[in-house]
Order: C-alpha cells, then structure tokens, then sequence
C-alpha cells in the first residue's frame, strides 16, 4: 500500500495511495507538492476525506468516482464543481461575500450540506422545509431552525436592490422573532428563470425583535437541477 505520508522519489509516476480518510487529509500538502506522480489517491476505509477547496483545486481529477470529499472553506468568485464523485460541502459563517460570493456547481442528488459548524454554539434542528411551492401566508420563523422557500427578488446589492430579501421574506414569513435568533434558509428565488440557483443565507437576529437587512447573511450559491430536500442537509 502506498501511503499518503510517503517519500516520493524523483523517478516515481502513476502511483497509486490507498490509506485511510484521516492520513490522506493529514498529509494532503505532500501529495499537493507530489501530484505529478500521483495517478489516483483512494480512501481505504471508505471515510469521507476532508480538504479545502483550493486542495481539492489541486488535486482535481486524482480521486476515484467512489470517494466522498467533505470540502471547506471556498472563498469570494471561487466554484467548487461537484460533476464527479461524492461530495459533502461545510457551511462556514465566516466565508461569506455578498456581491462577490462563491458558487457550487452540479449539486447532485447524492450530495451534502452540512450546516453543522455554521453556529459554533447552536445546534439546528429542521424547520419548514418545500422548495416545490410558494409561501403566500407569512409563516413563523422560529429560533435554531433551517427553512426552505420559494420567493421572488433581486438580491441585495444586485439590480440596484438595497434590501431584496427582507421584502421577499416579508410575504413568507413574520419578520419579527425573538431577540438574537438564529436561523439558515435556502431559497429558491423565481426570478432567476434560466438557472437552477439555490441562494443560502444565515440570519443572525440582534436584541431588537425584528429581522433586518443587515441580519441576512448570503453564505453562497448552490447551482442543481434537482431541489435541494432535508436528505441532502446534515445538521
């Protein structure tokens, strides 16, 4: 078996690693530097393999069809195409832009979100979730829950919109919660008739007990031709 932490020779091509999830991760700088010789890296104990975007950027085309990669920490204009393999993307509050915000592409059926680490000191539960209709009745929002809806607005700071997404929410949900609530949403929005975007927003309330543009935080775009359901969620 060739490890991740091996010592590549300056005469090695199309080797092939095969150890666990949690060596190939550990070690994932020296396959960088080794990529050349590598011709695949494959998970042996059939774990997820975590790595950042720009890792994986690297190492593009190197893992098997099979393996499942928990990616991190994509930043401002960056894609992560999600076409081959299984993939399982990690919410950050801290990453997000929301002129310039980050996109991923080919969102499978088989693929995650895990919004477990997007609040580091609240645990999400699920909440309404149906992106295959409208909300016309203003629903409740409550605290530490994610919700999904279909709603119609320019997004802030696009199309000269300086609050897009307060006014949409307004006509799906009451504005008004409880002091500093948490909530995530996902949103697919009818205006964008020509793509499959899926926009993702944290809403982090203050001491005042109604939400406002400035508590809406778009952490990205996920682009899919399916709808994104709770099985495609990890809390």
């Amino acid at each position: 078996m060739n490890a991740a932490d091996r010592t590549f020779a300056p005469s090695d091509k199309n080797i092939k690693i095969s150890d666990s999830a949690t060596s190939i991760s550990d070690n994932i700088d020296n396959l960088i530097a080794n990529k050349d010789k590598i011709k695949t890296i494959d998970s042996s104990d059939d774990k997820p393999i975590s790595l950042t975007a720009q890792q994986l950027n690297a190492l593009k085309g190197k893992f098997g069809a099979d393996e499942t990669l928990k990616v991190s920490a994509l930043t401002a204009g960056e894609k992560l195409d999600m076409s081959d393999g299984k993939y399982i993307y990690s919410f950050d509050l801290n990453v997000q832009h929301a002129k310039t915000t980050w996109r991923i592409e080919n969102f499978g059926a088989d693929d995650k979100l895990d919004f477990s680490g997007v609040f580091t000191d609240t645990k999400i539960g699920l909440g309404e979730f149906d992106l295959k209709k409208q909300m016309y009745n203003p629903r409740a929002l409550m605290d530490n829950k994610i919700y999904g809806a279909t709603l119609s607005y320019a997004p802030a700071g696009r199309g000269n919109s300086k609050d897009g997404e307060i006014k949409a929410f307004k006509d799906a949900f009451i504005t008004k919660i409880s002091k500093n609530a948490k909530e995530l949403l996902i949103v697919k929005n009818t205006k964008d008739k020509y793509n499959n975007d899926k926009y993702i927003y944290a809403i982090e309330n203050d001491d005042n007990i109604q939400i406002e543009q400035s508590e809406i935080k778009l952490l990205g775009v996920v682009s899919s031709d399916i709808d994104i359901t709770p099985d495609n969620i990890i809390l």
